[in-house]
């Protein structure tokens, strides 16, 4: 008898605790939302925010700030702050040690060959050129957010993702997206590979015969507001800069037409390249209807044209201020598409960058701060010549990428070389120049005499299979460049500080000057959708944005 009322409890407990669970369950869902966005402005320091504010409606920036969370002090955690580097970690939320994109490209230190990120020969363009086209997620080691979502839900999300860049779409959407698409410079159009798909869905081939692209470019670059109203740090026209196409002139208006049909590389380089970036991203949301499922979606755009035209002119430009006035009309003009398609409670959007930039050096120069440039890249062939006294060869130092000289270790172990003295002669040259801070072999980071943060950050940005024999510190603001326009990759604040604000369902508005991590999204996503965070993830759950809001 007693055993038949223990039985009764434990059964009427247990449908207690199954309708519980049901009713949890179903609560998750509704508070799901239909569609994720992931906003990566490529280039954009944390400071435009605040700096181009009075450009800003009411619609964009300025409502993300005002209706979302903003995290003021969210910073790259690892070095190297590079585009590939920088939109892997935002979605696996691991560092390059373990993602394995150490950089836009590297060195296979099996083969010794050269390496660009989404490199695949064994895929084929879809809708474009060879050369443009045969990319894949193929060397990205970990899950994304977007692998993740498409494993909990049993591969019924949907996830996309969209850039000028090939890098900038392929890592977001992971291994398992069904499909990036990028720009092909040699046609104009949007393609993707054979990894996703064997034809483009019509809509992007009628996208594509529209030739918006040539519309915008036969119309060129002009200035969207008076010029009063901007407040540049130099004139127009002047010497730190670099044209767009092959004229001798930095100043609006920037012409393109020559260039249709020709080559669509120096469309890239204008605020047009968003504007094109986010009409494909309107009709991607309509045609593959995100958000329109029983289960979550996933839409990753980044927005590539901020750096191309950060690199020519540099932040304190005409240019920058003018690109950031038209992409806050943009971004209002998505959010308003997004309210009426899919539904105002029905997105979660965030907002980062990739990493940021410094002034350009020449032009800090000028005003008596310290800057300048070392073009590491010629130093390769400065420091090749010198051996050939030495060691009676001239190329045991094969490239330099992310701040990193790779040594040509299958020659120097042929040769029986002593590798000790290879490096000690090449870090010894190095650290004799005025515009570096020091030179170490990376193996020996942990002997070196260097503040521990700066040492974490290079550790977390060194997977050995990649990365080089030799790092380089520079001095702050001294870029690895040949002289006019700037460039990034540092673990310095002008490279790594960036903006991050959470918008949409469930999220309060609010403002916190904790310092975070761009490893800290893809958990806190994972957090939100209830999902298990991607494999690598070291970041941690931004519990401001996670705690539902009744």
């Amino acid at each position: 008898m007693k055993n038949t009322f223990v039985l009764i409890f434990l059964f009427s407990t247990s449908l207690g605790v199954g309708g519980s669970f049901a009713q949890t369950t179903s609560e998750i869902k509704t508070k799901e939302p239909k569609l994720v966005i992931g906003f990566v402005i490529d280039q954009m320091r944390w400071d435009y925010l605040h700096r181009f504010k009075n450009h800003f409606g009411e619609g964009g920036f300025r409502r993300l700030m005002r209706e979302g969370f903003n995290f003021e002090n969210a910073f790259l955690n690892y070095a190297p702050s590079m585009t590939a580097t920088g939109h892997a970690s935002i979605y696996t939320g691991a560092y390059p040690a373990m993602h394995g994109i150490v950089g836009n490209e590297w060195v296979d230190r099996q083969t010794g060959s050269y390496t660009y990120c989404t490199d695949d020969f064994e895929v084929k363009a879809v809708g474009g050129s060879s050369l443009h086209g045969r990319m894949s997620p193929g060397n990205l080691l970990a899950t994304t957010v977007g692998d993740e979502l498409k494993l909990s839900r049993n591969f019924k999300s949907k996830v996309y993702g969209i850039s000028l860049k090939d890098r900038g779409g392929i890592f977001p959407a992971g291994r398992s997206g069904d499909a990036a698409y990028w720009l092909d410079d040699s046609t104009g159009n949007f393609i993707t590979s054979s990894w996703y798909m064997n034809e483009l869905p019509g809509w992007v081939k009628n996208f594509n015969a529209q030739r918006d692209i040539d519309s915008m470019m036969k119309k060129g670059w002009n200035l969207s507001l008076p010029e009063n109203s901007y407040f540049p740090a130099r004139p127009d026209e002047n010497e730190f800069e670099v044209p767009i196409t092959n004229s001798n002139s930095t100043s609006f208006p920037h012409e393109l037409k020559d260039f249709i049909g020709i080559s669509y590389m120096p469309f890239r380089y204008t605020p047009m390249g968003n504007t094109l970036t986010f009409n494909f991203a309107k009709l991607l949301v309509t045609e593959e209807a995100l958000g329109k499922g029983d289960v979550s979606d996933m839409l990753a755009v980044s927005l590539s044209s901020p750096d191309y035209i950060g690199h020519k002119f540099g932040p304190l430009s005409l240019e920058i201020e003018d690109t950031y006035a038209r992409l806050d009309k943009e971004i209002a003009s998505f959010l308003n598409f997004l309210d009426s398609i899919v539904g105002k409670e029905n997105y979660l959007l965030f907002l980062t960058a990739d990493h940021g930039a410094p002034p350009v050096p020449y032009f800090a120069r000028s005003k008596k701060l310290s800057a300048g440039n070392l073009n590491n890249y010629g130093l390769v062939k400065v420091i090749n010549a010198s051996f050939k006294n030495e060691f009676q060869k001239q190329d045991l130092v094969t490239h330099f990428y992310n701040n990193q000289f790779y040594l040509n270790n299958h020659l120097i172990d042929s040769l029986n070389l002593d590798r000790k003295k290879i490096i000690n002669s090449v870090t010894h040259f190095l650290n004799k120049k005025d515009e570096v801070v020091m030179a170490f072999e990376i193996e020996k980071l942990h002997e070196t005499v260097l503040p521990s943060v700066f040492k974490e950050q290079i550790a977390r940005g060194y997977y050995a299979k990649r990365c080089g024999d030799i790092y380089v510190i520079l001095k702050p603001q001294y870029v690895d460049y040949l002289g006019k326009g700037t460039e990034h990759g540092t673990f310095y604040n002008y490279d790594t500080h960036i903006p991050l604000i959470f918008f949409g369902k469930n999220i309060a508005p609010g403002r916190s000057f904790r310092r975070v991590g761009i490893t800290d999204i893809a958990p806190t996503l994972s957090a939100m959708l209830m999902i298990q965070m991607p494999n690598a993830t070291t970041g941690v759950v931004l519990e401001e944005v996670v705690e539902i809001k009744n």
